[in-house]
């Protein structure tokens, strides 16, 4: 239920851009170095896998940041910006590592009627556009990546962010 509850907070309910194949490319690239256990360190805390450095490479315009975090058994991070031109957004992510497998993965799916687009990474993501959010099962974690600017979500960024984590 926690799950859930967390899965919950991560929702942002805005229209977003669609990504495009060189990104879907690159995922898997990047998805056969995460399954070949090339992950990150059991014990960091969700800011210290969504670094600052992580979340300026997506943004690099923004010169305003702010974070918020929580770590507990569900930790999120989450980190917004604006720039000089007056556009906001966000980078975040919010974890359940080592509780994912398949089943796992499965029921946090079924609660989320509005997945549509399967993408090519890890064992098995989503991309939710009406959510902005990228959910992946990656081995033992399951991740949640949104990325958005101005409330319109970016597919290929979110796909870009989880490559930067699973570098």
């Amino acid at each position: 239920m926690r799950f859930l509850y967390m899965l919950c907070i991560t929702v942002l309910l805005f229209s977003c851009k669609q990504g495009n194949t060189k990104v879907e490319k690159e995922a898997k690239q990047t998805t056969q170095k995460m399954l070949s256990g090339e992950t990150q360190n059991d014990d960091a805390s969700a800011c210290d896998i969504l670094t600052e450095d992580i979340a300026k490479s997506l943004f690099p315009n923004a010169t305003t940041w702010r974070i918020e975090s929580n770590e507990g058994s569900y930790p999120m991070c989450y980190r917004y910006f604006d720039d000089d031109k007056g556009n906001g957004g966000l980078v975040g992510i919010t974890m359940a590592k080592g509780s994912g497998s398949k089943d796992n993965f499965a029921t946090a799916m079924s609660y989320l009627k509005m997945k549509k687009e399967k993408v090519n990474l890890g064992n098995e993501a989503y991309y939710m556009p009406q959510m902005n959010q990228l959910s992946v099962w990656i081995e033992n974690d399951i991740i949640h990546a949104i990325v958005n600017k101005n409330g319109k979500g970016n597919k290929e960024k979110a796909i870009q962010l989880i490559h930067k984590i699973y570098k």
